[in-house]
């Protein structure tokens, strides 16, 4: 049975949950910030190290300003929290550019990182402003050229995800951890994220421990 050392979510669908509910957008990434809440208490339990989720791409910028505002203003109240983190022995780290993110996001951001930084149980990695393909420009243009080099320049010196989980419902990656995705298990549902339940993440952890892992090799 394979073992399970990093799972990392593309977390899609919290604007249409709301939508559907004749809700603010907002709604819904509150509710999405509820459910990392959740997988977080899932991964403890199931004894998963690590847990990256996929909070704000670069991309999303061309989102309207209302939105994005809220999101980041979501954001400042969630890294203010960590305290609560710290007492729960949860690492945070945060992966992505700090290009356009405002001044207060930014302290904020550095504070929880480094009151977390002891931590030793869970490693959660947000990736916030977030772009797959800046990372490994950002690492090429500090002089990485081989594999070895570009790995160890990446934004977090973490595990590889040995599972993606999409949801709402679209079959792609957008732009998310493509170098170290390059052997992933990949699992997509048409679940939106807010409704996204523990059975069906311990469906997609039973696909991945089942699943055969020749990495081009034959089992």
């Amino acid at each position: 049975m394979n073992v399970l050392k990093h799972v990392a979510v593309i977390a899609d669908g919290n604007g249409r949950w709301a939508e559907r509910r004749g809700l603010e957008r907002s709604a819904g990434h509150e509710q999405g910030l509820n459910k990392v809440e959740d997988m977080m208490h899932w991964c403890v339990d199931l004894r998963i190290p690590t847990l990256s989720v996929y909070c704000f791409s670069w991309e999303n910028w061309a989102r309207p300003k209302a939105e994005v505002d809220s999101l980041f203003a979501m954001a400042n109240h969630y890294f203010e929290r960590w305290p609560e983190f710290a007492e729960n022995n949860i690492r945070v780290v945060i992966s992505g550019t700090r290009q356009r993110v405002p001044a207060e996001s930014l302290a904020k951001m550095d504070t929880i990182q480094r009151e977390t930084a002891h931590c030793t149980g869970l490693t959660l990695n947000l990736c916030c402003n977030y772009s797959g393909r800046m990372e490994i420009a950002d690492a090429v243009a500090r002089g990485a050229r081989t594999e070895e080099e570009i790995t160890a320049a990446l934004y977090q010196d973490l595990p590889e995800p040995d599972l993606i989980v999409r949801t709402g419902g679209y079959q792609r990656l957008s732009n998310f951890l493509l170098w170290q995705s390059a052997y992933a298990e990949l699992y997509f549902t048409e679940t939106l994220f807010p409704d996204l339940s523990l059975g069906e993440f311990k469906h997609a952890i039973k696909r991945y421990e089942t699943t055969a892992r020749k990495h081009g090799g034959v089992v």
